[in-house]
């Protein structure tokens, strides 16, 4: 009689245990594109654009303001730094005051807590007419 009260007691253990084990603890949260998480980050890597492909750095300095840094396409041994305001709109971010980053919405592909892909006049059948901004975190 001991031996079952024991073996009843031990399967219990197991099956609480086991049940207390599939707890989703896995899911990290998602990262919100808003201007509150985007505010004092610093994003660094590389536009495909009809009129310029290279390397970017880019500074949220606000939440609705920022600093865009890239290499002139036409003088390789300067850099372009240009400051722009932005405004987020469900998946879209509208850049202003920027000609790297052109005023119309550029749809948000994917975010993490520290990766960003926009691409930019998704409407036009033409790919190469389309713009694509891979960035990743680097603060």
């Amino acid at each position: 009689m001991k031996t079952i009260s024991l073996y009843g007691t031990l399967m219990l253990f197991l099956c609480v245990f086991s049940f207390y084990s599939c707890k989703d603890d896995d899911q990290t949260p998602q990262f919100e594109f808003t201007p509150e998480s985007l505010n004092q980050t610093v994003w660094k890597g590389n536009i495909a654009d009809p009129t310029y492909n290279g390397e970017v750095g880019i500074n949220f300095e606000t939440k609705d303001a920022g600093v865009i840094n890239c290499v002139d396409p036409e003088n390789p041994e300067y850099t372009i730094v240009e400051g722009f305001t932005y405004e987020i709109k469900g998946k879209y971010i509208y850049f202003k005051n920027s000609i790297i980053l052109k005023s119309q919405p550029w749809s948000l592909i994917e975010i993490s807590k520290n990766q960003m892909i926009l691409k930019y006049n998704l409407v036009d059948i033409k790919p190469q007419y389309q713009s694509t901004l891979e960035l990743t975190r680097i603060d």
